[in-house]
């Protein structure tokens, strides 16, 4: 079902205020089809930083507009962190602690498992590179003045990826004005969307 507020006669439009590093990979799905069920224009406004999953799910906007010259943008990539136990550890005092897997589950948690020994390409080609290539892909599609340069990961300054990642920095003003252009566009597509209109 569609977002309440897309339905509201008196709304003509939607604005994400973003600020946020990211987060988990299946964090992105919600938003993004929240996003793409949208009838009404919708503007992403970035307050300090939208990377990874946040410029992710915002890419599925109209627009993106960030507060300042220095707001962070990007991080385009994934990562994992692995941590625990060793299979088979014994503390100091002679407590053992060991995982066993049954006969029929040779496959249970082997990148997990072969992790921990030091060998994280089975993570990388399972998990990591399949949802990488994803988040590039996509990007690629949502924001098409990207470069491959700029889909490595790196974090940049709103101003050195404008035209690209961001359309442009400006104020929340700003992104009002881009939500009514864009609704008056889509109502007229004769529209001289840069004429001002009052709030």
């Amino acid at each position: 079902e569609r977002l309440e507020a897309d339905k509201d006669p008196e709304i003509i439009g939607h604005i994400i205020v973003a600020d946020s590093g990211g987060g988990a990979a299946d964090s992105v799905p919600e938003p993004s089809s929240a996003i793409k069920q949208l009838t009404k224009p919708i503007v992403s406004y970035i307050d300090g930083m939208a990377a990874s999953a946040c410029i992710y799910a915002i890419s599925y906007t109209q627009k993106i507009i960030a507060h300042q010259a220095f707001d962070q943008v990007g991080c385009i990539g994934t990562m994992i962190t692995v941590s625990g136990w060793p299979k088979l550890r014994r503390d100091a005092d002679g407590y053992v602690q060991v995982r066993v897997y049954a006969d029929q589950s040779a496959e249970k948690n082997a990148d997990y498992e072969a992790a921990l020994e030091g060998n994280t390409q089975i993570i990388k080609e399972d998990l990591l590179n399949p949802l990488c290539q994803a988040f590039i892909d996509d990007m690629k599609a949502n924001r098409p003045g990207a470069s491959d340069d700029q889909l490595t990961g790196k974090t940049y300054f709103a101003k050195d990826v404008v035209g690209s990642l961001i359309d442009s920095i400006g104020s929340f003003e700003d992104a009002i004005q881009a939500v009514i252009d864009l609704a008056a566009a889509a109502e007229d597509p004769n529209t001289n969307t840069s004429e001002k209109m009052d709030l």
